[in-house]
């Protein structure tokens, strides 16, 4: 994966379960984002602004919408 920075707009909360293999379909398709972990206990998969082909494949991925970050609290990051 690319090491450049992002600016993240949207993320999705999943299990620590489910974050591997969500991981491993998003480096396949070389789609953009970072990860960190939330104080809830999953993991946070961020996001920037994505071209509508990208974000048609990320909520595929993820079976719903991205949580725009504009009504969430600011989190740390770390990146990946």
């Amino acid at each position: 994966m690319n090491a450049e920075p992002i600016t993240p707009t949207f993320f999705f909360a999943v299990s620590w379960r489910k974050a591997a293999a969500i991981r491993r379909e998003l480096n396949k398709r070389s789609i953009p984002r970072m990860i960190t972990s939330l104080p809830s206990g999953e993991v946070a998969f961020l996001f920037p602004d994505l071209p509508v082909h990208l974000y048609v494949r990320v909520r595929q991925i993820f079976g719903m919408h991205g949580v725009p970050l504009s009504i969430v609290e600011p989190t740390p990051i770390v990146q990946e």
